[in-house]
């Protein structure tokens, strides 16, 4: 759904920062470990400092998500946060 919302709007909406004790969503592109393709996905995260932290969870399932296989055989990644590409 937010992907699908983010691709619509054009980026304008779909993304957030995070406030006091509520996540946010950022857009996390990398490169998938087995075709090579970038692959982007929404990601629910919090900020610790200057750090950005989101938990490698498949929903309630059993696995690692696939963002994150991706990012551990590819780990140059870009980010985009509400207000435009990370630092």
């Amino acid at each position: 759904m937010h992907r699908s919302l983010y691709r619509v709007t054009a980026g304008r909406i779909g993304l957030w920062r995070p406030k006091g004790n509520r996540w946010g969503a950022i857009r996390l592109t990398a490169t998938g470990r087995r075709t090579g393709r970038r692959r982007s996905v929404i990601v629910g995260y919090f900020e610790d400092d200057l750090n950005l932290v989101a938990m490698a969870m498949n929903g309630w399932g059993d696995g690692e998500p696939a963002w994150w296989l991706n990012l551990q055989a590819h780990p140059d990644a870009e980010v985009r946060l509400a207000d435009g590409p990370a630092w």
